[in-house]
């Protein structure tokens, strides 16, 4: 974080130093343009100028406060790598920058509500074809599309506020959440590198080469407030121009947080939810406990053992009451000791932040809950979002952990935790990130540090620090299409989009179904998990799966997925979509539509041919059958 040493004197620094944009669209007289090398970093006025090649950004920093955008009076660069800019009547921005990096802080001149901050500017990025799209949390529809030529200030309001599956299925134009890149003859790299106070996003439009750009932290409608003198340090950012933008991504990646301990190791075993769904019960659990061992021990190293059995959803009384319904007569207690004596380590899903509307706690403790926020689940109905800044709340969820834990579960697979991110009126004046934060090192400290803890359903960054595990993508199927093909494209495009957060805590592309559908689309399924890096598990019931399927499983394939490092994608698809299309849509229409990089490097540098398309299709002088994985050759 930035110091809190006081602006110093001004430092001047011309513009001249810097060529400006216009001067790059002239003609430069036939001459070839210098390589992209290191992004070279100025500062003109009130605005960050980087070149790097052809490529020039400007960023200027602005302010949300009093519910609008505050342009500076006045900016001081304090050296070549800090610029302060006061905003009349309301405060001072400082950003510091060193190398790629910057570190902002806001101080207030006088009480006022507080939104947020940003960077934001011009990009000039000859031959940009293509940006990547990423959406808020696990499930949200992500990848590379087209540049926008521009989105009203409607659009883009509207996509911000966007929650629960309407956010899910988002087209991506308005807006990419966390990071993004531009691709062009030069490319833009850019991630928010912290999650602490406001949700961060990234806006990109114009008709290339001059293109618009702006790096934003807030402006989703929360707001706090803020007293003078005050001071709160903003979001971090990472900023670049690249030649290579896997190289910079991978650079990003080391200023995320992280947690790395010895519970964040890749682990093989079986879930018990996309066959037997919530009608899982104990009989099930043992059955196919039996089974996975079976089949795995003699496949996976003895690295990953002993295997993980994970009960999912369909255990419980009700989403809130934590405890074990008609299904699971025998206990938790009994159930997971069983699979410990048995020499598999048992693992349980919970939703911890949610809670059945039609609860008696909901009634009782009335104030244990978010104001102006719920979640209405397509099956379960609405749902109340624990207020964990509310002290019976914070102990109520304590105890919901330490009781599974105490029954013997060395995994909490944690579900549906966006909710908690969401903003609405808090027993503490927080934001939702904040609650978020605080729950998620509450439910830490609650398991214990070697619990493993797996986030689904969460925004990548945010309690990095507290998990183990990350579910990177949306889920392999659902409950009423069974085992399909037209998921399996739409999970392989999230892995492509987020595996740099893979370099920094595990990533689980979700499990690998061997079930009814051909080999060919079986492995390519198989592969889409693999590149995640993180985990192999099955989750077929395998009391009715043919033995020889598991034969499915390639040795190459294991190896990538029990890596702990992800498989690196071309950064672009041979074909841009002009929006995200979704499984749902291509499921009705019976036809993959969805444009995923078709070429994959592994861990171990091997490269991997994915045809995601329906029909054969040429790449180079190849031709690779529709829904084929293919291992090519080259080194």
């Amino acid at each position: 974080m930035m110091d809190a040493s006081p602006i110093g004197d001004s430092m001047a620094t011309a513009d001249a130093e810097t060529p400006q944009m216009d001067a790059l669209t002239q003609d430069d007289g036939g001459q070839s343009p210098a390589p992209c090398g290191d992004t070279q970093w100025t500062i003109a006025e009130t605005h960050f100028v980087a070149q790097c090649g052809t490529a020039t950004m400007r960023l200027t920093p602005s302010v949300l406060a009093n519910g609008e955008w505050r342009v500076a009076n006045e900016c001081m660069p304090t050296e070549t790598t800090v610029l302060a800019c006061r905003y009349e009547g309301f405060g001072l921005f400082e950003i510091q920058r060193e190398g790629n990096v910057f570190q902002g802080r806001y101080t207030a001149d006088f009480d006022h509500v507080f939104g947020g901050a940003r960077l934001a500017g011009t990009l000039y990025l000859p031959e940009a074809d293509a940006w990547l799209s990423n959406g808020y949390q696990s499930w949200s529809q992500s990848g590379v599309i087209q540049i926008p030529p521009s989105i009203s200030v409607n659009e883009r309001t509207v996509a911000l506020g966007a929650q629960n599956d309407v956010e899910v299925i988002r087209n991506g134009r308005e807006n990419s959440w966390w990071h993004t890149f531009v691709h062009g003859q030069t490319s833009m790299v850019a991630g928010a590198i912290t999650a602490n106070t406001f949700p961060s996003w990234i806006g990109v439009s114009g008709i290339p080469p001059n293109l618009d750009v702006e790096l934003t932290s807030g402006q989703t409608g929360e707001e706090i407030q803020i007293q003078s003198g005050q001071s709160r340090i903003m979001e971090g950012w990472y900023v670049t121009l690249a030649a290579d933008i896997n190289d910079a991504l991978r650079t990003y990646s080391t200023y995320l947080p992280t947690r790395a301990t010895s519970a964040a190791a890749p682990e093989a075993g079986w879930n018990s939810w996309y066959e037997l769904f919530d009608g899982v019960d104990e009989t099930a659990v043992r059955e196919n406990a039996a089974l996975v061992a079976q089949h795995l021990v003699r496949r996976v190293p003895e690295t990953v053992l002993p295997l993980r059995v994970v009960i999912d959803d369909g255990w419980q009384n009700a989403w809130g009451d934590w405890t074990a319904n008609e299904k699971f007569p025998s206990g938790l207690t009994a159930l997971a000791g069983e699979l410990t004596a048995q020499g598999l380590a048992p693992g349980i899903w919970l939703a911890p932040f949610l809670v059945d509307q039609n609860l008696p706690l909901v009634t009782e403790q009335p104030n244990w809950f978010v104001r102006g926020v719920t979640f209405n689940h397509i099956r379960y109905g609405e749902m109340r979002v624990l207020d964990v800044t509310h002290p019976g709340a914070a102990e109520h969820l304590r105890g919901v952990i330490r009781r599974l834990v105490e029954a013997g579960f060395t995994q909490l697979k944690l579900d549906f935790l966006f909710a908690a991110t969401y903003g609405g009126e808090h027993f503490e004046d927080v934001t939702g990130l904040e609650a978020y934060n605080r729950g998620m090192q509450l439910i830490r400290e609650a398991a214990g540090p070697d619990t493993a803890l797996l986030a689904v359903g969460t925004p990548p960054i945010a309690a990095f620090d507290q998990i183990d595990v990350w579910r990177m993508g949306p889920d392999i199927t659902v409950q009423v299409f069974d085992a399909t093909w037209f998921f399996m494209p739409n999970v392989g495009r999230s892995v492509a989009a987020r595996w740099p957060y893979c370099l920094t805590t595990l990533c689980d592309g979700d499990p690998i179904l061997l079930r009814s559908l051909p080999q060919n689309e079986v492995q390519v399924g198989a592969w889409t998990a693999a590149f995640a890096g993180g985990a192999l598990f099955l989750s077929d019931d395998l009391r009715v799966l043919p033995g020889e399927r598991v034969d499915y499983l390639e040795t190459l394939m294991i190896e990538q997925a029990l890596s702990g490092q992800p498989a690196v994608p071309d950064p672009v698809p041979l074909e841009i979509p002009e929006t995200l299309t979704t499984a749902l849509t291509d499921q009705i229409a019976m036809e993959s539509r969805h444009q995923v990089p078709h070429r994959w490097t592994l861990s171990n540098g091997q490269k991997i041919m994915i045809n995601w398309r329906d029909h054969p299709q040429e790449v180079g002088a190849e031709t690779y059958p529709g829904r084929s994985a293919t291992v090519l050759d080259e080194p």
